[in-house]
């Protein structure tokens, strides 16, 4: 989901239940065209689950090990 219309929908995301983090996954930090996107999602998390830690991935293997650093 990228763009500002999808924002919305990821607070939907964050504030349906408590969250002990997430992961901003490598795919998304390397987008390119849409430099800011990791940090928008980023202060999402901060703002909308501010109990929930955030982790970054380096490939989509390694999601689960990203998540355990923080949690």
């Amino acid at each position: 989901m990228f763009g500002a219309s999808a924002e919305p929908a990821r607070v939907a995301s964050l504030t349906r239940r408590p969250w002990d983090g997430g992961v901003v996954g490598v795919g998304i930090r390397r987008t390119e065209r849409l430099p800011p996107l990791p940090e928008q999602i980023a202060n999402l998390i901060r703002r909308h689950a501010p109990q929930g830690a955030v982790a970054f991935d380096s490939s989509g293997g390694d999601s689960v090990e990203a998540a355990q650093r923080w949690l």
